[in-house]
């Protein structure tokens, strides 16, 4: 479509060059949702409007989508981190062209949807056009901050009712933000990327301005083939609380005996849930061995490691894709920040540190030993987003 940026002409030379930054952003997720949901961009045309003190980093309209100045006025000396959130932020509102206007919720209780989808898009879309961005690195951390609402003394549940639209205000947090495009991916994992997506295509497809709801996009995931997935997501989004997962490893002789994943709810209530994990272990030698599992029950055994070496570092939710607070076996709990160059993948060290700092509010590791591990961890790690947690939560 035609793309235009307007900005105040007061300060459009200022502007200028943002401006253009955000247009190219746009126009990148323009041409990945045309692919992505398999319809052209939805509109006649599609402007961004700059506006200084808006009260929101963006919000989408059919055909133009308005960005707080602040949010893209980063200029040409911007942090990795300011540049990041750019991208995400444009991204993200340029996906709710397809899901919010052109698919629009049917009411204010599947917010969640379009939310949802514009954050998980937002990070397919950075994945497919610049690896720089390490898009899932910011993921991790806002779903972090829905984990760590869900295991607070009060829970909120991302889908719920609404009696009236002025009472939406409310739903505008971690749960909408970050735990929905979890589960949303989640839900991806377990499908299958290529089912996954040929339901989303189906939906966007069969709603086009027109509205949609939980029961459509349960049935359209359905007809792709797979999990039934009506009840799986109704158990994930209309009932807060998260799984506390920890991987157990025991060892003979240097070899596994057996390896374990084992789910309980520190609510006392009883529940299980299901989703499919990536258990990852990584040898003295660097080598990394994956093994894709679903976690139903109680708990689920490792068959494939059965065995073999006993890993130096180990984690149950390779690449993320899991939900729930994830704390480690005791080998890799107890490893020096040193032996984290064995972890090559920033995305796996970022959950290692949180997962070290569940520890801590577990009240099995000493705060004093996390502000040290986080101290040496700073002095050898390169990436922004992993630098950032060391220091918020040494801190």
């Amino acid at each position: 479509p035609p793309m235009r940026a307007y900005v105040r002409r007061s300060q459009a030379a200022r502007l200028a060059a943002d401006a253009r930054a955000a247009l190219k952003l746009s126009r990148t997720a323009i041409d990945w949702g045309t692919r992505f949901f398999g319809q052209p961009f939805p509109f006649a045309k599609h402007d961004l409007v700059v506006i200084p003190g808006f009260p929101f980093g963006g919000m989408e309209h059919a055909g133009a989508t308005f960005l707080d100045e602040a949010a893209v006025a980063i200029g040409a000396q911007a942090t990795e981190g300011a540049r990041r959130r750019r991208a995400q932020l444009v991204f993200h509102e340029t996906v709710h062209q397809w899901l919010g206007d052109c698919v629009t919720m049917r009411g204010f209780d599947d917010l969640w949807l379009k939310e949802g989808f514009a954050n998980l898009g937002a990070a397919l879309c950075a994945e497919a056009s610049d690896a720089s961005l390490q898009p899932w690195l910011g993921f991790h951390r806002l779903k972090q901050a829905a984990v760590r609402e869900d295991a607070s003394s009060a829970p909120v549940a991302v889908r719920q009712p609404v009696a009236h639209p002025d009472d939406a205000k409310a739903l505008y947090g971690p749960a909408v933000y970050g735990k929905a495009p979890a589960v949303l991916r989640q839900a991806r994992h377990l499908l299958g990327a290529e089912r996954f997506d040929e339901g989303v295509r189906a939906l966007v497809a069969a709603h086009a301005y027109g509205n949609v709801g939980l029961e459509d996009l349960a049935a359209a995931l359905d007809a792709s083939g797979g999990w039934p997935m009506l009840a799986w997501l109704r158990e994930w989004l209309e009932r807060p609380g998260t799984p506390t997962v920890r991987l157990e490893i025991d060892a003979r002789h240097g070899r596994v005996a057996e390896a374990r994943i084992v789910q309980h709810d520190a609510s006392g209530a009883g529940r299980r849930w299901t989703q499919r994990l990536r258990a990852v272990a990584i040898d003295s030698d660097g080598r990394a061995r994956s093994t894709d599992l679903v976690l139903d029950g109680a708990s689920v055994v490792i068959d494939a490691w059965r065995g073999a070496p006993v890993p130096r570092i180990a984690f149950a939710n390779a690449g993320d894709v899991g939900y729930g607070r994830f704390l480690l076996d005791e080998r890799t709990r107890a490893a020096e920040p040193e032996d984290r160059v064995f972890v090559r993948d920033a995305w796996l060290r970022l959950q290692l540190v949180e997962a070290l700092w569940e520890h801590v509010r577990e009240a099995d590791l000493a705060p004093g030993a996390f502000i040290d591990f986080a101290l040496r961890g700073l002095a050898a790690e390169e990436e922004w987003e992993v630098r950032v947690a060391l220091v918020e939560h040494a801190h």
